[in-house]
């Protein structure tokens, strides 16, 4: 009886742009595992909300920056992506794999994380990785508890949110409540119609929740 082979999965079969690849290999990943296949994939084809559950060490937060750099039009020097975390720690994590897999493109990202009022990111950021409070304290205008918050101009072109750590984010109620508004802005000021500049809302209205 003839066996098939299986085919081993790769990056290229994920159609992932050649310098990622590039820089995949040279850090030693060379070929995806089952969870980050089955996201990314997963990712190409809806546009709803993708929930990936797994162990640590699974490949979750690579995977989270390889989507990330698929979303983002280098020509386009406007916030497009954002990763939330729950802690500080876990910032300089994805702050590595991001500094790895961006090493050789345009890609341009930045930080955002504690409570410092009137912090401002580099203007032609284009990859955010921030803790709830850094990013919806500093960049959401405060309003009153329940009404939606204005997305401000700077983040008319969002195309992904990921949220990393999903259950301890909505363990914690003022973090659950925070994200929630900022999904309803999101949402609400990026419906694909047109904004001032004459452009189109691109938001693909799917959030990526990582447990």
């Amino acid at each position: 009886m003839n066996q098939t082979t299986k085919h081993k999965q790769t990056w290229n079969d994920l159609n992932i742009s050649q310098k990622v690849q590039q820089e995949l290999l040279k850090a030693q990943y060379m070929n995806p595992t089952d969870i980050q296949f089955n996201l990314l994939q997963k990712l190409k084809e809806t546009n709803q909300t993708v929930i990936c559950e797994a162990p640590d060490g699974a490949g979750k937060s690579i995977a989270s920056v390889i989507a990330a750099t698929q979303h983002i039009n280098v020509k386009l020097q406007q916030i497009q992506v954002i990763i939330l975390v729950f802690h500080q720690n876990h910032i300089l994590q994805i702050l590595n794999y991001v500094e790895k897999l961006c090493a050789s493109s345009d890609i341009k990202y930045d930080l955002c994380f504690g409570l410092a009022d009137g912090y401002t990111i580099k203007i032609d950021t284009q990859l955010i990785i921030g803790t709830v409070e850094g990013i919806v304290q500093n960049f959401i205008p405060k309003t009153a508890l329940g009404t939606v918050r204005q997305v401000p101009n700077s983040m008319q072109h969002m195309k992904l949110l990921m949220i990393h750590d999903f259950d301890q984010i909505f363990a914690s109620f003022q973090q659950k409540e925070a994200v929630l508004c900022l999904f309803q802005s999101l949402k609400t000021r990026l419906a694909p119609t047109k904004n001032r500049n004459g452009g189109v809302g691109s938001f693909r209205k799917y959030f990526t929740m990582y447990q």
